[in-house]
């Protein structure tokens, strides 16, 4: 009787974590000999964190600057076109990309019903160490109002966005509300099959209702332009 007890917990055990298995994403780490830029979460979780913010940054510059790997130039031109919603996620997203989308998805704190839950412990997280307190503020107070929505925090962080060399948490946070949540509905079949010219230009309501400060203008983003 103890024998046949003992065998049911043991497979029922087993189609646990078998179950719990099957939910899981496997991911190959293509960055993991990467400095380590995010340390939010267990470390299971910054692993993955540090892994989908050196695949975003691989996916645009390659498909903007290929050629000169230039990373903040990609972030301005993504961000910009984000704005206009004009990227183009099919041809930008890889394979890779959408492993690790699948992945964050199974952190549901983060991300809810593919949205991003800005008061996850691991949003929270970036946005404490963001390194501009202006823009640091500005985040804190849309959260706390419930009013944060990327649209809305987008005129704050433009000025900002070539920080993201330097500010990681920021770059992240950027790569998971710009990019990431926008990955569920792609059309795998399209994957890479378009490669656009590093020449884009924006149209002059590009940015639409984007109120910008005088003083904060973004001096180097001049590559998305004709002149």
């Amino acid at each position: 009787m103890k024998t046949s007890l003992k065998l049911s917990i043991l497979a029922i055990t087993l189609l646990l974590l078998n179950c719990e298995n099957k939910h899981k994403t496997v991911i190959d780490y293509k960055f993991a000999d990467k400095e380590t830029a995010i340390i939010c979460g267990n470390s299971d979780e910054a692993k993955l964190l540090n892994e989908a913010l050196y695949s975003f940054e691989d996916d645009i510059t390659q498909f903007y600057f290929k050629q000169n790997s230039n990373v903040p130039a990609a972030y301005n031109r993504f961000f910009k076109l984000a704005a206009a919603n004009r990227v183009k996620f099919e041809e930008i997203a890889t394979p890779h990309t959408l492993e690790i989308f699948n992945a964050l998805k199974n952190n549901t704190d983060l991300l809810k019903d593919n949205s991003i839950n800005y008061n996850s412990e691991i949003i929270s997280c970036l946005s404490e160490n963001f390194q501009n307190k202006d823009l640091k503020t500005t985040f804190h107070a849309l959260v706390n109002t419930n009013s944060m929505e990327a649209t809305l925090f987008y005129p704050a962080l433009l000025p900002h966005i070539r920080s993201t060399k330097t500010d990681r948490n920021l770059g992240l946070y950027v790569a998971l509300d710009f990019y990431y949540k926008n990955l569920k509905d792609l059309d795998t079949s399209q994957l890479g099959k378009k490669e656009e010219s590093s020449n884009v230009s924006f149209p002059n309501k590009a940015i639409k209702n984007a109120p910008i400060q005088k003083n904060a203008t973004d001096h180097k983003g001049h590559e998305g332009h004709n002149h």
